[in-house]
């Protein structure tokens, strides 16, 4: 039987991208159901889950405020292994669509940026039977390069890239259940 999350995330305070433009904090957030299965059953086990989200943010709000509430789909594949000392170490690896549209992204990048999917690659590392502990790290492909803009100089306009330089973050949790 799978199991099946919903859930809800507000997000105060956001001077990101759109902010840069208007001067303002927004409030952006998310609405999402889960769908979370285990396939022991399989010559190699899996971990598989779908989700949905309705949001009103790009890449969690840091890349923005998405122009309207949309909905995006998320998911991901893990692996759980056998580790030492009763544990199951679980490389993984997930996505989440990003809203097409940011506001006062043409501004930043005439024309229209791209904010990519997102790609996450973890491994969590837990009990194998019911599991209290996890520990979790992971590299997330999130957004380089999204377009291109012009900038003045003495000699005219110059073509530059926009890079939000969020390509390559590394993150790494720990969580208790009590």
């Amino acid at each position: 039987m799978p199991g099946v999350a919903a859930g809800f995330v507000v997000r105060t305070g956001d001077h990101f991208v759109t902010g840069v433009f208007d001067g303002k904090s927004h409030t952006n957030g998310d609405v999402y159901v889960a769908v979370t299965k285990t396939m022991t059953d399989v010559h190699l086990p899996l971990l598989v889950n779908i989700g949905w989200k309705a949001t009103n943010a790009s890449i969690y709000g840091i890349g923005g405020q998405a122009t309207r509430f949309g909905g995006r789909v998320f998911g991901g594949v893990g692996f759980p292994l056998p580790g030492p000392w009763h544990t199951a170490i679980v490389p993984a690896a997930g996505f989440t669509q990003e809203p097409e549209h940011v506001k006062y992204i043409d501004e930043l990048v005439p024309g229209g940026g791209h904010i990519p999917t997102t790609l996450d690659y973890a491994v969590r590392i837990t009990q194998r039977e019911h599991p209290r502990f996890s520990i979790d790290a992971g590299v997330g492909q999130v957004a380089g390069q999204i377009g291109y803009t012009e900038l003045p100089t003495p000699a005219g306009l110059a073509v530059v890239p926009v890079n939000l330089d969020a390509r390559k973050v590394f993150g790494i949790g720990a969580s208790a259940h009590f």
